[in-house]
């Protein structure tokens, strides 16, 4: 958010449940210079609605919020302009697990928590979207994320 702020004089909201984030986003803010145009909200988001509506709402990595994609395009769909356009990050398998110990232990509840890449695809059509852009991790980079969480 605060890059997109720096980069494309945007002005935004982020929301986080983790005060560390929320923190370490307002921080960012201040060195990047675009705290005037960005607002960071401490608390859960699963019921978060934006006063006003906005031109993009994103969710990345947190679809839990609303019970999974569906229930959080839902859910985003409320902070939306007419015409306004969703950003979704979600997990995806790459194989889906056979039983629900491999689901586990790939860090998931279940095999159904998350669908392959190309199910989720359809999946947004389905649920009337077109997906316009993607973007995919890969190993490395997840791995650089998950990392990072280590000493948080």
């Amino acid at each position: 958010l605060c890059s997109w702020a720096r980069d494309h004089q945007i002005v935004g909201t982020g929301v986080d449940m983790s005060l560390l984030f929320s923190q370490q986003a307002a921080a960012r803010a201040e060195e990047l210079g675009v705290s005037d145009r960005v607002t960071f909200v401490h608390q859960d988001a699963s019921g978060y609605v934006a006063s006003q509506p906005c031109d993009i709402a994103a969710c990345v990595g947190a679809t839990w919020i609303g019970g999974g994609v569906a229930g959080t395009i839902e859910l985003l769909k409320q902070s939306l302009t007419p015409g306004g356009m969703l950003l979704i990050g979600e997990p995806w398998w790459r194989k889906r697990p056979a039983t629900a110990e491999e689901a586990v232990a790939c860090g998931a509840q279940s095999p159904d928590d998350f669908l392959t890449l190309p199910a989720l695809v359809a999946h947004f059509g389905e649920l009337g979207y077109d997906v316009v852009e993607m973007v995919l991790a890969d190993q490395e980079g997840w791995d650089r994320y998950e990392a990072a969480k280590w000493l948080t």
